[in-house]
């Protein structure tokens, strides 16, 4: 079904039953009307085409459904919400995808407040959205969220991720115009310039510090998914985490929490740099197809999660976090455990810019927020074994260059040379330890050669 018959069809309901529709084309209604201390029921009483009974009260419906947008006098912008079971289950929005360029381009995550109900109706301010001073303004608004709620049947696709927030699609462009009067003129259409998650899987896989066991680990959050459009390739991803981070070293103590959008490219590479000299720096690409994923790092994955993952289509590393746990002793003789992480608490992708067939589609994203369980998806190594000797030889050849270096200086001679006895002696036990389990195979499976007599 094309885009203008779609439109053309939403037209026609909204003008004729708004039962779980939105606005009504050519809904009037000033701006003085629409501030943030007038009620709900006052505000939608504007519109001449507005009927109370078109919204029933219906006990067994915990929907949430947008059926008006407004602008405010001081430019802000009001959602109205019709939740049909407001008598027996208070339901509320916290948060809506929105765009004020009335394309994907600008998509954000804003916060919902709201400002009053009534019955069935509720009325919320758009936090930090202000209109922009244009003759026509446009709106796209992609989805609502709610919390997530299993008593509504709200369920994750898999063990390993925990819902936070529901999504619940709108896909409603509002078109605001200014009449002669200074009446603000709304209408109304349907954008299928959306895509759907239906299913995710999300957690992080963990970099070692590499052979000294350090207590201490680098962690790649990634959102794996699956959508309802067939996608080639991703171009862009955007994506907002929530997160906590706390901070105790040397008793000084710290934590701070927060939102943060990142943007990924199809260009873009991760690159996890560990300290340790026996390991090797680890490069990814951000955006990478499931398959493509598991070819490269799927031996990695843990067992539980790589069927879980391979479910999946599409793989974003969108952040990586550092965890220190240390055992340490203060200044005055007791101990402590110095410690710094980071948890990734929400996750929500919300606009994808994506090729199918040779065409780029920008769209927003109906996906719900969620967070993993906080178990570790794969222990990631990538050391190379023959760089390690390598490194292992030129460790030994600087250990002996030193020592020949100090050597020639008699006070430190003796010292030295008991150094040496010690590396020549720890030399040969390490030899024995790794030659022993080689020794017990030709033991038991070659043949001793019988003495001739």
């Amino acid at each position: 079904m094309s885009k203008r018959i779609k439109s053309l069809i939403l037209c026609f309901l909204l003008a004729f039953v708004m039962v779980g529709g939105s606005i009504l084309p050519g809904f009037c209604i000033s701006a003085e009307a629409a501030s943030n201390y007038s009620n709900v029921m006052d505000d939608l009483s504007k519109d001449p085409n507005f009927n109370p009974e078109d919204y029933p009260e219906d006990f067994s419906d915990y929907s949430l459904k947008l059926i008006q947008l407004a602008e405010g006098e001081n430019g802000q912008v009001y959602l109205y919400v019709y939740q049909p079971a407001a008598s027996s289950r208070k339901i509320y929005a916290t948060s809506v995808n929105l765009s004020n360029t009335g394309d994907a381009s600008g998509l954000k995550l804003y916060d919902l407040q709201l400002l009053n109900e009534s019955g069935v109706f509720q009325k919320y301010e758009v936090l930090n959205l202000v209109t922009t001073i244009e003759s026509v303004c446009k709106y796209m608004v992609v989805s609502i969220y709610r919390p997530f709620d299993a008593s509504l049947g709200d369920q994750s696709s898999d063990p390993g991720t925990v819902g936070v927030r529901k999504a619940i699609p709108v896909e409603i462009v509002w078109t605001v115009k200014q009449d002669l009067s200074g009446n603000l003129i709304y209408s109304a259409e349907y954008t299928d310039d959306v895509i759907q998650v239906v299913s995710s899987n999300v957690g992080f896989f963990r970099y070692s510090e590499g052979l000294f066991l350090a207590a201490s680990d680098i962690r790649s959050h990634f959102f794996a998914f699956s959508t309802n459009k067939p996608i080639d390739s991703i171009l862009e991803a955007d994506i907002e985490y929530e997160y906590y981070h706390y901070y105790f070293v040397q008793g000084y103590r710290k934590e701070e929490s927060g939102k943060k959008v990142v943007r990924l490219t199809s260009d873009q590479i991760f690159e996890v740099n560990d300290s340790n000299f026996f390991t090797s720096s680890y490069e990814f690409k951000r955006i990478q197809s499931v398959d493509d994923f598991l070819e490269c790092e799927g031996v990695n994955v843990s067992e539980d999660s790589l069927p879980l993952i391979r479910e999946q289509e599409w793989i974003l590393r969108f952040v990586e976090t550092n965890h220190l746990f240390h055992s340490t002793t203060t200044s005055s003789g007791l101990p402590s455990i110095d410690q710094y992480y980071t948890d990734i608490n929400s996750i929500t992708l919300f606009r994808l810019k994506y090729e199918f067939d040779g065409q780029i589609y920008d769209v927003g994203v109906i996906s719900d927020s969620v967070r993993g369980d906080g178990i570790s998806d794969g222990e990631i190594y990538q050391n190379d074994w023959f760089l390690n000797v390598v490194r292992i030889i030129l460790l030994i050849l600087v250990i002996v260059i030193i020592i020949f270096v100090l050597n020639t200086v008699t006070p430190l001679a003796s010292f030295v040379n008991l150094i040496w006895k010690f590396i020549r002696l720890f030399a040969k036990f390490l030899f024995l330890i790794v030659s022993f389990p080689f020794k017990i195979v030709r033991f038991i499976f070659v043949p001793k050669k019988k003495k001739r007599r």
